[in-house]
């Protein structure tokens, strides 16, 4: 899964494998605009997201 912050790629996060169990992955990120448009792509099927979250870590210095 790619993570992308207006169409810039910022993360690339893999699974190799679950057996179908729950799996939590974690990537930050830095948003340099008040408004970003948030995209995450699938190159491969096989995946399904349960939830997605996205949390306020610290503001701009």
């Amino acid at each position: 899964m790619t993570c992308y912050i207006t169409s810039i790629p910022f993360a690339v996060i893999t699974w190799n494998g679950t057996n179908g169990e729950l799996v939590k992955k974690d990537a930050e990120c830095m948003m340099y605009a008040k408004n970003c448009v948030f995209r995450v792509h699938f190159a491969s099927g096989g995946v399904t997201v349960k939830s997605v979250k996205i949390k306020y870590l610290r503001p701009l210095d």
